[in-house]
């Protein structure tokens, strides 16, 4: 059975829909990070909501998925090496589905708008964590929101580009 038509009656309960973020948390690796991020969710949501006002307030129009999915260093390192054509494995890689030549795009419609995947690798982030000084739940926070500004499309494929995404980045990891 494929999907149904939008009625009008459909359209316009689709249009109430308070806008809210929904994050999907899967995948094997650390059972302490998907732990920590399940137990303080609405917090990681209600950040999640003040960075994405901040960065892209049209945002409130959609319903938003995003997926945080864990993977263990042999799988990230996998995924590096087809994706990015990097040996190892690395802390986060993203997956934005609205990326269009270095924007962000988004195909009108009225239903949750899937941003993309986020995939994270514990014992690379816990690494990552003691050799800055941090505390691992930082560092997850850090690369989490990293994710989600390749999400809408920024890199920091430039000097000023980086410096813009990691003074936001910081900001919400420290929020959070």
């Amino acid at each position: 059975m494929g999907k149904q038509p939008l009625t009008r009656y459909r359209l316009k309960k689709l249009r109430k829909k308070k806008p809210d973020i929904e994050i999907l948390i899967s995948g094997d690796g650390d059972d302490g990070f998907r732990l920590l991020l399940n137990e303080h969710r609405e917090a990681l949501k209600a950040t999640c909501e003040e960075l994405y006002d901040f960065v892209w307030p049209d945002w409130r129009r959609h319903v938003l998925e995003i997926s945080l999915q864990f993977l263990d260093e042999g799988e990230m390192a996998a995924v590096n090496g087809e994706y990015r054509q990097v040996d190892g494995p690395t802390d986060v890689l993203t997956f934005p589905l609205f990326e269009r030549d270095g924007n962000f795009l988004p195909e009108p419609f009225f239903g949750p708008l899937a941003l993309g995947d986020i995939l994270l690798c514990a014992p690379v982030i816990g690494r990552n964590a003691e050799e800055h000084g941090v505390s691992p739940t930082s560092e997850l926070a850090l690369v989490i929101f990293h994710g989600m500004l390749h999400l809408l499309a920024w890199d920091h494929d430039t000097p000023e580009k980086e410096a813009k995404m990691w003074t936001v980045q910081e900001r919400f990891r420290d929020l959070f």
